[in-house]
């Protein structure tokens, strides 16, 4: 209970959200660790509250549904990522990556910037490109300036596919 406090404390000073969000914040990143898995349903059995697994679900759903109509949630998840993992106060080495599946017609096509943090890269910032292919110059920019004021970067790293000469001289 001492840890969920601390954290709890810890992601109110950088975060100006009412306590209840506070609180289903706090309990679906500890659950992370207890379930390994993001599914919604399994993180429900896990939160810490007297109530039913249904009504922690739906308490779950409520949160993402909010979080989504904050201006950038996807800012909101940087920061997360950077003051958990302490990056603000380190060189970070960065990677870009983009990954391509088909989920029955719909082609998903995600570009994602993430820090290198004990052998695996965490997201920091990433783009559906909405379409199949290479990304192209802007996107790469676009998720790159998103994380270049936050943190110190010490090196990047990218595959081959990323290539041009407007985004070398970047």
């Amino acid at each position: 209970m001492k840890h969920i406090c601390e954290l709890h404390n810890i992601l109110g000073q950088y975060f100006n959200w009412n306590k209840s969000r506070l609180t289903v914040l706090t309990n679906l990143l500890l659950g992370l660790f207890i379930v390994k898995t993001v599914n919604l349903s399994e993180l429900a059995t896990v939160l810490y509250s007297k109530a039913k697994i249904d009504s922690n679900f739906k308490r779950i759903q409520r949160f993402f549904n909010w979080l989504t109509f904050l201006n950038d949630y996807q800012e909101v998840i940087t920061d997360l990522v950077i003051i958990i993992l302490d990056l603000k106060n380190k060189k970070n080495d960065l990677a870009l990556d983009r990954t391509d599946w088909k989920f029955g017609k719909k082609h998903i096509n995600i570009l994602t910037l993430g820090v290198n943090f004990k052998g695996i890269s965490i997201p920091l910032a990433w783009i559906s490109l909405g379409r199949a292919g290479n990304s192209k110059t802007l996107d790469r920019l676009s998720v790159l300036k998103r994380v270049m004021d936050k943190i110190h970067i010490n090196s990047f790293t990218a595959d081959r596919e990323f290539i041009g000469s407007e985004w070398f001289d970047f």
